[in-house]
């Protein structure tokens, strides 16, 4: 529970709202929170919060106007006096698009005008061209890598890089049919040659990786074992902080007989 505010701090602090301060420095001068001073000024009638704005038919009718004269919602602010957000959110409501890259911006030479597709700064030196290639590290596999390719800008993100083995298979054997998968013949998942890779289903592929590491189902046992481990590990120690909390129950539960 927050306690309240003593009488030297109450009126440090009306000293402090009536020279203006801002709430952030009231309260760190007085090592309190921001929310206690703030709802304090306004129970004792320092301060009095800005009243919500209602918008009524003629503010809609000014942003339809405006809107279809092709003003962006920064321009319909200062056209309006009302926020930017609060200019979105009505236009959003009225089911308008926004007109901040729209033609009469570009013809105009805005500079906060940005042509489709143009990024800059950091967005732009991350950006990868289509046909570029990458090396996926995952050391949860061994520090197993895989090299992607990049074919496309648009689209879900997961749907722009696929692995370079697929791409080279499909540049020359055409589209890989659903459930089937492109395998590196000799293991290496860097080696992309043309001669190196074979399409297998689920089936073949489990049968395949079985003959070439035996050792495969061993290991998969014991990652499976160290999971269960953990989690029970992680259950023991849960009941037994629960049961530490409550005497009774813990008392009833060794009581309980063994099966």
């Amino acid at each position: 529970m927050t306690r309240r505010l003593s009488d030297e701090e109450v009126s440090r602090l009306s000293c402090l709202v009536a020279a203006g301060e801002p709430f952030t420095e009231i309260a760190r001068r007085l090592r309190r929170g921001v929310t206690t001073c703030w709802h304090t000024a306004i129970r004792l009638g320092l301060h009095r919060p800005r009243p919500h704005i209602r918008r009524g038919a003629d503010f809609r009718d000014a942003i339809l106007r405006l809107h279809g004269r092709g003003f962006s919602d920064v321009e319909i602010a200062a056209a309006t006096g009302a926020h930017r957000q609060i200019v979105g959110q009505h236009r959003r409501k009225l089911g308008l698009s926004s007109n901040a890259w729209s033609d009469r911006r570009k013809a105009r030479g805005d500079p906060n005008w940005f042509r489709p597709g143009q990024l800059n700064g950091r967005a732009a030196k991350l950006l990868a061209s289509i046909g570029q290639t990458r090396i996926r590290h995952r050391r949860a596999r061994g520090n197993w890598q895989q090299r992607m390719v990049k074919i496309r800008d648009d689209g879900p993100p997961q749907f722009r890089w696929i692995p370079f083995a697929r791409h080279v298979w499909e540049s020359v054997y055409g589209p890989v049919p659903p459930g089937t998968f492109v395998v590196h013949a000799d293991g290496d998942t860097l080696n992309d040659d043309r001669a190196n890779l074979r399409l297998m289903t689920r089936r073949d592929l489990f049968a395949w990786q079985k003959s070439v590491r035996p050792k495969m189902e061993a290991h998969r046992l014991a990652a499976v074992a160290r999971t269960a481990r953990a989690r029970w590990s992680l259950y023991r120690a849960r009941r037994a902080h629960r049961l530490a909390d409550f005497p009774i129950a813990r008392q009833l539960t060794l009581a309980e007989p063994h099966p």
